[in-house]
């Protein structure tokens, strides 16, 4: 719960979130506004790039992709972080591979 307190909370759909997700475990004043919003009035959240960010995604699939293909263009723009590449391997499960951006 420490990361949530000192986080930048948005979640997908806030009523829901509040039920659902892990905003059920702070106050509604502690989360951040909604992804709606953010995607209407980005700068609503530029005082927390620096900072530790949290989406409560508790919805559609769709806003989940939408959100991680956001960030992967952000990240590849800053040039920071790694790419993990999951593949289908006929011994195993599953198998993954991380490429550096």
């Amino acid at each position: 719960m420490p990361v949530l307190k000192s986080a930048f909370v948005t979640p997908d759909h806030l009523a829901q979130a509040l039920r659902e997700g892990e905003c059920q475990q702070l106050e509604e004043g502690d989360v951040g506004p909604d992804l709606m919003t953010l995607c209407a009035a980005p700068e609503a959240a530029a005082r927390h790039r620096d900072g530790v960010t949290v989406f409560d995604s508790t919805g559609f699939g769709l806003e989940d992709h939408v959100a991680l293909d956001v960030l992967l263009e952000l990240a590849e723009e800053a040039g920071i972080g790694a790419r993990l590449v999951a593949r289908q391997d006929s011994r195993y499960r599953s198998t993954a591979r991380i490429r550096r951006l």
